[in-house]
């Protein structure tokens, strides 16, 4: 898989986040913000350049209970300057009970964080990149882009057909600024850390995954048959990653009548299943989760989740029947 960059976002126009509609503005709110580490901030004065931080196409258009997305990035030059680059809007859905754009307010954002990006294929947050600097005032970011770095030979096949990735090992890419939260999905915590060399990716207990549908390493050969829209499955994740063992999951089914609640649910008598340590590119993303009490509201299922429906497919959530 090509190292993401801003060329590729410029590319597809596609990446998702962003600012609530119709609510509080993000910016308002530090609930439920976690920051391990103390930012690294520069002034736009010191750097030298009038790129103002926080503006991107689209933010003018105000659709009630909808969310925007698009990811305007600022390439990182030696002057400090940088070039805006352009890009689709997209919208989806609010969720009907949980605040995801809390988790990724503008004071949300510290030096070496590693965030969840929306990537170039199909919006889905698959890209990660570590925060390397944050400016003041506004928003500025300066990331550097985490490439997939595989050890096996099959994986490395799928990397070189630009197949998408987003667990494994990762290797520090690119460094680039950005000045738009819109391209930011969410924060993720890798098991293992490289420093300047790259880090260890994998589900983890308690999370909620997507699962590419019918996949097969074997996609590799045939790379152009496999291209989106993908079909996904949808699970929580039981157990961390075991090298004997792999991960084992529940699958997850789409609540009737609500936009993105799911809950476990058995198929062919099944609930849970085993992904085998060698086929973790199976898992496409994570999606931000919110586990419900039930006490939401009349037909909200104990134990179920609410999903971000910013990293869900469009169709998925539009149908609430």
């Amino acid at each position: 898989m090509p190292m993401p960059n801003a060329a590729m976002l410029k590319g597809s126009g596609t990446s998702r986040n962003a600012k609530k509609r119709g609510r509080k503005s993000v910016e308002e709110s530090d609930e439920n913000c976690e920051t391990d580490s103390e930012a690294e901030t520069e002034t736009e004065e010191a750097l030298g350049t009038k790129v103002k931080a926080g503006e991107s196409k689209g933010k003018e258009v105000e659709p009630v209970s909808k969310t925007d997305k698009v990811p305007p990035v600022i390439s990182h030059s030696e002057s400090g300057a940088g070039v805006n680059l352009s890009s689709e809007v997209l919208e989806y859905p609010d969720p009907e009970f949980s605040d995801f754009e809390k988790q990724r307010a503008e004071n949300c954002f510290a030096v070496n964080q590693v965030w969840a990006i929306y990537d170039s294929l199909d919006s889905m947050p698959r890209f990660y990149a570590r925060i390397k600097k944050v400016f003041k005032p506004g928003f500025k970011l300066r990331i550097t882009w985490l490439e997939a770095d595989p050890d096996e030979e099959n994986e490395q096949n799928w990397v070189d057909q630009s197949l998408p990735v987003s667990c494994g090992k990762y290797c520090n890419g690119l460094t680039e600024d950005c000045v738009d939260r819109l391209m930011f999905s969410h924060r993720i915590y890798p098991i293992k850390s490289f420093g300047k060399f790259g880090c260890l990716v994998y589900p983890k207990k308690g999370e909620v995954w997507a699962l590419f549908k019918d996949w097969n390493i074997k996609w590799a050969c045939e790379p152009e048959n496999h291209k989106p829209a993908y079909r996904y499955d949808f699970v929580e994740v039981l157990t961390n990653l075991d090298k004997e063992m792999g991960i084992w999951v529940s699958h997850l089914d789409k609540v009737k009548g609500f936009v993105s609640i799911f809950k476990q649910t058995a198929r062919d008598g099944v609930i849970c299943f085993r992904v085998s340590s060698g086929d973790l590119y199976r898992f496409s993303h994570q999606i931000p989760a919110v586990k419900m009490t039930g006490k939401e509201r009349e037909g909200v299922p104990v134990g179920s989740f609410e999903l971000d429906p910013a990293s869900l497919p469009t169709d998925l959530i539009l149908e609430k029947e």
